[in-house]
């Protein structure tokens, strides 16, 4: 797996990153909804599925978890969000945004900014 680039400031841009995300966008805008649903969509045993929803947004708007160890408390040292650049979270946007548009893929959608504002 590739290293995260970008830091927390969003100072540094991770380009490869941001290329990636348009050229995902604009596949998937080339394509029919049903595609659009697999690409979004969780694998079941019944499905195939990409999960695509859940990881774009995992990935601009997971917080850092913190585990209690004896009396402190220490970063994992996972690193999120992982889009932290205006650019990349525009196109990672743009990119939900467009797999949004099969209204399986935005019922998870929704579903996942409500747990998220729950959360909050």
């Amino acid at each position: 797996m590739r290293p995260v680039l970008e830091n927390k400031n969003g100072q540094v841009c991770d380009k490869v990153l941001a290329g990636y995300l348009q050229t995902i966008q604009a596949l998937l805008e080339e394509v029919t909804d049903e595609l659009r649903l697999k690409a979004g969509r969780q694998p079941t045993k019944d499905q195939e599925g990409y999960n695509l929803v859940n990881r774009i947004f995992d990935y601009l708007c997971k917080l850092p978890q913190k585990r209690k160890l004896s009396h402190s408390f220490a970063k994992l040292p996972e690193d999120v969000p992982k889009f932290k650049s205006r650019l990349t979270r525009k196109r990672a946007f743009k990119l939900l945004l467009t797999l949004a548009s099969s209204i399986d893929n935005y019922t998870l959608l929704l579903e996942r900014l409500y747990y998220f504002y729950d959360q909050i």
